[in-house]
């Protein structure tokens, strides 16, 4: 588990105060020691409902690794916070694509459907350290639309549910998660 240190800890109190002040939703942006990140901000005493953790999916290269972030998705889920899955790779046959459908699915398994947001992480690149963007053939990479037109139809298509995934993942809790 990683620690926060003095100036982590209270730039968290101050992030918790805000969001329970103000009812602001958090959004924590790191794939690794987020459940640490999630407790710290509910001890300062920011709602769990209104968290959510982007890219917990990013970075998974073995079985082990994938084990871990499920088991702090899962963690992070049960306290009524939210996980936001964002990057299913360029293809839907990549390697990136199929380990993220199956997280979405095994989280969509325990029962946390209604807990998952979905990004589109798209169309953009950095070069030469600067940030690009630009629609893409659908031949050479992402276009602004790849969330909607590839992603969706696959997790529809792999997850064994009758509910839209588009509704329930791109309004509905998006909605909930938002609302005041």
């Amino acid at each position: 588990m990683l620690s926060l240190k003095s100036v982590g800890r209270k730039t968290f109190s101050v992030i918790a105060f805000l969001s329970k002040e103000y009812e602001l939703p958090i959004a924590l942006h790191a794939p690794k020691g987020t459940y640490s990140h999630v407790l710290s901000l509910i001890s300062a005493g920011a709602k769990p409902e209104k968290i959510f953790v982007a890219h917990i999916e990013n970075g998974i290269q073995s079985e082990k690794e994938y084990d871990k972030r499920l088991t702090e998705a899962t963690q992070i889920l049960s306290l009524g916070s939210y996980v936001q899955l964002a990057d299913f790779g360029c293809t839907i046959t990549s390697k990136k694509c199929i380990t993220g459908i199956a997280f979405f699915n095994d989280l969509i398994k325990r029962g946390y459907l209604n807990n998952l947001l979905l990004s589109a992480d798209s169309c953009w690149r950095w070069k030469k350290n600067e940030f690009v963007v630009k629609e893409y053939n659908y031949g050479n990479g992402k276009p602004y639309t790849y969330t909607k037109e590839f992603s969706l139809p696959k997790l529809q298509q792999e997850v064994n549910t009758t509910l839209d995934l588009e509704q329930v993942l791109l309004c509905d809790n998006p909605k909930r998660f938002f609302a005041k």
